[in-house]
């Protein structure tokens, strides 16, 4: 406002103008907008700077802060806290007294407070402790299961992702072998988000082939281990197989009724005799094996395993 003074004839020059501020009580300051770190980031030392952009208030009042840092996204497992906080120009600091975790991932939040009256809390922030990159984990097996038969020329091999203390986002190398041999290798694979991230070889695979395979992941800097090899074989269905099978003894004794006979059954290179069932072994079609005693053994060492059964045939 300003002001001047007349005597009915002339007239004064005007005041200086003032200004006066109408209170008749105090109002909370706005809540305080967060600044830095941004919210999801990373911070590269230990101790770091938590800032933000200053409250307003409508009284005019010199205002302080209060900032909270905790270690669970509840807010919970307070870390340290402080009040008192002095104001300086658009952005108010406080830099962390004690010395956080690598890799661990920490809450925060600010309010002013008038003298009298607090701010509501800014919304809580998380930030990261990230000083160095460190590598990812190993992924683990999902499929095809360890030492499973598939029926494909054209597998998905699976694996269940890889963790990284960085969060850092993920490619992933295959590699795949066969008599120790590398065959195929398929690099930077994306990260599925799914959880589990898979990829078909580029070239179809054998029948009746045994295979192993691993996965590694990569975060752009550094390579995590190799995951444990896993094995897996490629049976591509048949009607019928050819096996090798030696009957015991070549001849029977037509005086005995009853006529005990061995029979070592062996397969072709890429089955398991352990996969056979005894029950659907018959002799000519109408003797069936008895289900003990049976074995499992090389009878003819040659290096192959057998199966070895025992059928009894009753003569009339």
């Amino acid at each position: 406002m300003r002001a001047k003074a007349s005597d009915g004839l002339a007239e004064s020059p005007w005041s200086e103008v003032i200004t006066f501020f109408v209170n008749t009580e105090n109002d909370p300051p706005s809540t305080p907008v967060l600044a830095n770190p941004s919210g999801g980031g990373a911070v590269n030392v230990f101790t770091p700077e938590l800032s933000v952009h200053n409250s307003t208030d409508p009284d005019g009042d010199v205002l302080t802060y209060e900032f909270q840092i905790y270690a669970d996204a509840e807010m919970t497992a307070l870390v340290s806290e402080t009040t008192g906080v002095e104001e300086t120009d658009r952005i108010t600091s406080w830099t962390v007294p004690v010395t956080l975790t690598e890799n661990a991932v920490y809450y925060w939040r600010a309010r002013a407070y008038d003298g009298e009256l607090h701010s509501g809390w800014m919304p809580p922030a998380s930030f990261m402790v990230n000083t160095a990159n460190d590598a990812p984990g190993a992924p683990s097996l999902y499929s095809p299961a360890q030492g499973s038969s598939i029926d494909t020329l054209n597998p998905a091999l699976a694996i269940y992702n890889a963790s990284d203390p960085d969060s850092d986002t993920l490619t992933y190398d295959f590699e795949i072998y066969t008599d120790s041999s590398l065959i195929q290798a398929i690099t930077a694979v994306p990260e599925n988000i799914s959880g589990i991230t898979s990829v078909t070889p580029d070239n179809a695979l054998s029948d009746n082939t045994t295979y192993t395979w691993r996965a590694r992941a990569y975060d752009g800097d550094r390579y995590g281990p190799w995951m444990d090899m896993a094995e897996f074989s490629v049976h591509l269905p048949v009607k019928k197989i050819t096996a090798t099978i030696d009957v015991y003894p070549k001849t029977l004794d037509i005086k005995s009724k009853d006529k005990w006979v061995v029979v070592y059954i062996e397969l072709p290179r890429g089955y398991d005799v352990n996969d056979i069932e005894i029950s659907s072994i018959v002799l000519e079609g109408t003797v069936p094996a008895e289900p003990w005693p049976y074995r499992i053994g090389d009878y003819d060492r040659d290096g192959t395993a057998d199966l070895m059964v025992v059928q009894k045939e009753r003569c009339n």
